[in-house]
């Protein structure tokens, strides 16, 4: 009696003639693609959740404090553990916050039209990233976060 293996075939990468599959040059494509573009991305939506983060951790503290300027100082001094990088300025390697908002781009506000009144948090900011294997080459991704309260008055029951 005769039993087959239970061993399959190597699945074929090449086809009979000897040549490379197009579907396999498409799909290593694809994957050393996803790869290039994962490595700029990540970073930049990781550090932009914590943004987001930070924003919330700033409004939920106007409870206590009912004006604008506590939120925006809070908000700003959250954002400098976002991260850090070193950028060249003159010659000499400085460590810069990684998310750095000009006043203009950070707005803090009370809505005071409606009843209970309204806290907001907007905040814009610009990431350049240098790209990979591109010798040099610069992008600028703009990045935005949004953040709400109401300023009810605090109940202690």
């Amino acid at each position: 009696m005769h039993y087959r293996s239970a061993v399959r075939p190597r699945a074929r990468r090449l086809d009979q003639s000897g040549r490379i599959k197009f579907l396999t040059i498409v799909l290593v494509a694809a994957v050393v693609g996803g790869g290039y573009f994962a490595v700029i991305w990540v970073p930049l939506f990781v550090d932009n959740m914590h943004v987001k983060e930070d924003c919330q951790k700033a409004v939920d503290e106007t409870w206590k404090f009912k004006d604008t300027d506590h939120p925006r100082n809070t908000f700003l001094t959250l954002l400098k553990n976002v991260g850090m990088h070193a950028v060249n300025e003159g010659g000499e390697m400085v460590q810069e916050p990684v998310v750095n908002p000009s006043s203009d781009d950070l707005q803090v506000q009370i809505d005071q039209s409606v009843s209970p009144a309204v806290l907001s948090i907007d905040v814009s900011y610009p990431r350049t990233v240098n790209l990979p294997l591109l010798k040099g080459k610069k992008h600028t991704f703009w990045f935005s976060a949004h953040c709400e309260v109401t300023l009810n008055d605090v109940v202690w029951h």
